[in-house]
């Protein structure tokens, strides 16, 4: 997903907002060894990606492909950054998810919609407060654990 970012949306972005700086974290650098893009910053593992949270305006998940819960995608919720992901970004999640980030169905959307919360505070706030919202009503401790301890205290088990 990465490497379709890089070579198709990531130029567009960089021409409409050129002080964009897109940092990426993790050990997918290890894809991208001796190879430069402008603006792009390869962070390598980070063990508490807090800092690099908070300072981002806007955060991506390009999950073209794969199955299950993506962990970026609840990271980003989780701290009410507006998120710019794909269909299969948000699999696994409630529907509503759908409404507190942008989902990009192909590539011109995905720079579309970076473009539009990196140039407009409003959209981007706006998000925000969704993203908040859902993972108030969708991602805290006793919702995510409220099933099992249901299912703990009807057998006995706790």
């Amino acid at each position: 997903g990465l490497r379709r970012l890089l070579h198709s949306a990531r130029p567009d972005v960089h021409r409409q907002v050129p002080g964009a700086i897109l940092h990426v974290c993790g050990y997918v650098y290890r894809g991208f060894a001796g190879q430069r893009f402008d603006n792009v910053k390869f962070l390598g593992h980070k063990e508490n990606p807090d800092e690099e949270y908070a300072a981002a305006a806007v955060v991506i998940n390009p999950a073209w492909i794969g199955t299950g819960l993506k962990i970026k995608t609840i990271e980003a919720l989780s701290r009410g950054k507006p998120l710019v992901t794909t269909p299969k970004g948000i699999e696994g999640l409630p529907r509503e998810a759908g409404q507190s980030a942008f989902i990009a169905e192909d590539d011109e959307n995905f720079a579309d919609a970076i473009i539009r919360l990196m140039t407009d505070s409003e959209s981007r706030q706006t998000l925000s407060r969704s993203a908040l919202a859902f993972a108030g009503r969708h991602l805290t401790k006793r919702v995510v654990y409220d099933e099992l301890f249901q299912f703990l205290d009807r057998t006995g088990k706790n």
